[in-house]
């Protein structure tokens, strides 16, 4: 029976693949800085949600109501052009 080489270690294999993308390293950080910033905008549209209701419930805070949904609509907006 023919025996395999052993398995490279996983850093290596790692390593090796990250050297392959040197000619992509621009797209890739691009890519990764556009997926967390759209991570930040979803946790930001929940919590303006969470202002937006809490306006709601407490009626002495109406005058904010405004800046609020134009929060949320621009933060849509950003979301949309990522």
């Amino acid at each position: 029976m023919p025996t395999q080489p052993p398995a490279p270690k996983n850093r290596k294999t790692f390593l090796r693949l990250v050297g392959s993308l040197k000619p992509y390293r621009r797209s890739m950080i691009t890519s990764v800085v556009l997926a967390v910033g759209s991570q930040g905008a979803a946790l930001a549209a929940i919590l303006l949600t969470r202002s937006v209701v809490n306006v709601l419930h407490h009626h002495d805070q109406f005058h904010r109501l405004p800046w609020l949904v134009g929060a949320v609509l621009g933060l849509g907006l950003t979301r949309a052009l990522m």
